[in-house]
């Protein structure tokens, strides 16, 4: 007995060893594995998320990779060491394993959510500002005005686009702004705006055309959701009865049958 509890604790402390290892790993190495344990289509993915997300400079998308590759691995490692000793640690650190591999990738995911949906709510609120503006001025003049209105990633998108407007031709600005942005919407209005210079079409119709859709888009997306919370009311609570059920009611009941079931 005594020589498994010693036999346990050091594959443990052997498995913990090997996770820290992981953590400390030398920038070249963590570099060198995301390269060699990753696709050229996960690296170039992880690098989009983060060029949008205006976080390029900060983070290597092959060190996040190579983090992930050597700490997954090195977290398996550990429950297979474990695995003869402790069927429970060894599980512990499997999981911890897939649970390292997936995060990270699924973190930049959610990032990427939020910031469209960050996108969809101001979006309305800027081309209908940029119909407003333009009738005063010109194109250029009210795409730097209308970024004092908005606020959050669209704001952001369009700090960066007044800037390159000190740089590029407005039309190379604003391709660059749909490129950047990721979001439909601002990709079609850039086409179409795009287009209209070019062909010196209206651009106050055009910008009035897209305001109308956007703010459509907007009230059935609140719609929807507003539709989906009764749902959920009514769910959770049902789930919750029945989880109530499950983990104190029935093997209370149990318990009382089988002590009846005994005389």
């Amino acid at each position: 007995m005594i020589t498994d509890m010693v036999s346990v604790c050091l594959l443990v402390a052997v498995a913990a060893f090997l996770l820290i290892v992981a953590w400390k790993a030398p920038p070249d190495l963590v570099l060198r594995a995301g390269r060699r344990f990753s696709s050229a289509s996960a690296r170039e993915r992880f690098r989009l998320y983060l060029w949008r997300q205006g976080r390029e400079q900060e983070v290597d998308p092959e060190a996040i990779l190579g983090f992930r590759a050597i700490a997954a691995g090195t977290a398996v490692l550990a429950g297979v060491i474990v695995w003869p000793a402790n069927l429970f640690l060894a599980s512990f650190f499997l999981a911890a394993g897939g649970l390292l591999y997936v995060l990270p990738g699924k973190y930049l995911e959610r990032q990427e959510e939020r910031r469209l949906k960050d996108l969809r709510r101001e979006f309305p609120t800027m081309v209908t500002l940029l119909k407003v503006f333009s009738r005063a001025g010109d194109l250029y003049q009210a795409m730097r005005v209308v970024r004092g209105a908005v606020r959050g990633e669209l704001k952001r998108q369009l700090d960066i686009l007044a800037a390159e407007l000190e740089v590029f031709p407005l039309p190379d600005a604003l391709d660059n702004l749909a490129k950047r942005a990721g979001y439909g919407p601002l990709a079609n209005l850039v086409g179409v705006v795009l287009m209209a210079i070019q062909t010196s079409a209206d651009v106050e119709e055009v910008l009035d055309t897209f305001a109308r859709h956007a703010y459509d888009e907007r009230v059935n997306e609140i719609r929807r959701e507003i539709k989906v919370q009764p749902i959920l009311m009514a769910v959770i609570p049902a789930v919750m009865s029945l989880s109530l059920l499950l983990l104190f009611v029935f093997p209370m009941y149990a318990s009382i049958i089988d002590r009846l079931s005994a005389f």
